[in-house]
């Protein structure tokens, strides 16, 4: 199995499909033109993965391999059916990057490097891809100590990389997803609706709703918020901070945790 093929076929695809969706059937109406927004998004998206692939020289399917070879975690020494380790890994790991998600925002340092995701104005599938390299780094150190732990096939993984970012291109899509579907689906994953409010531009509405592919985590952990306070189609996207053209680009994003 071409793990990286497949990745970047649902990666290419979410990207396309929901793109579309959002431009004919948009939530908001947009202010300003996306175009270059959307290129420097996509800049950041593909210059993360290639330093990654760079520093650590292997993906998290390979080290998931070399785990099982070698029976490192807690799957790995235990006898479950293949699908039963799958959905365990997948949800551990959603589990895990929901706390990586929320300490990034609580910790001063953190934010200031997962902040570069909050300063878009709007919202796109583009948004899903434009974090800082430090924080993509830092991600992958995450999840790769999240598989020391609780070990696993390489299918649970390459499912869980798919999840998410497919996932990811769907819930930061401008994509009008009629108001009872979306009420049902995020009561199980997050939806645009849903993750929306998680960049809006008051800072208790910022810190909420931390969900990246499963929505339970915020219900049992209690940071759920259910609308933002000026409603989906007219609230404020971004940052008070960093909302000049000038801070759009890629090279302002990559120093603004300097600032």
């Amino acid at each position: 199995m071409n793990e990286s093929a497949l990745r970047l076929g649902f990666f290419i695809g979410g990207l396309v499909v929901f793109t579309i969706m959002g431009y004919f059937f948009p939530r908001r109406k947009w202010q300003k033109p996306r175009f270059m927004i959307f290129l420097h998004n996509l800049i950041l998206g593909a210059v993360n993965p290639l330093l990654i692939r760079l520093i650590f020289g292997s993906s998290l399917v390979a080290l998931s391999h070399y785990l099982q070879e070698n029976s490192v975690g807690l799957l790995n020494n235990f006898t479950l059916p293949l699908w039963g380790e799958v959905i365990v890994v997948v949800l551990f790991l959603d589990f895990v990057i929901y706390w990586q998600h929320r300490l990034f925002h609580q910790i001063p340092w953190l934010w200031r490097l997962h902040r570069v995701h909050h300063t878009d104005t709007e919202f796109d599938p583009s948004t899903a891809l434009r974090f800082h390299f430090v924080e993509a780094i830092l991600s992958y150190v995450v999840k790769a100590v999240a598989l020391l732990i609780v070990g696993g096939p390489m299918l649970g993984v390459i499912v869980f990389e798919i999840i998410l970012n497919f996932s990811a291109m769907f819930n930061h899509s401008n994509w009008r997803v009629f108001a009872g579907l979306d009420q049902w689906l995020r009561k199980l994953i997050v939806t645009p609706d849903f993750h929306r409010i998680h960049h809006s531009i008051y800072p208790k509405e910022t810190n909420s709703n931390y969900g990246f592919f499963m929505s339970v985590w915020d219900y049992i952990f209690r940071s759920y918020v259910s609308e933002p306070r000026d409603g989906q189609e007219t609230m404020s996207i971004g940052l008070k901070e960093f909302r000049e053209d000038s801070e759009q680009n890629c090279l302002s994003l990559w120093v603004q945790p300097l600032k």
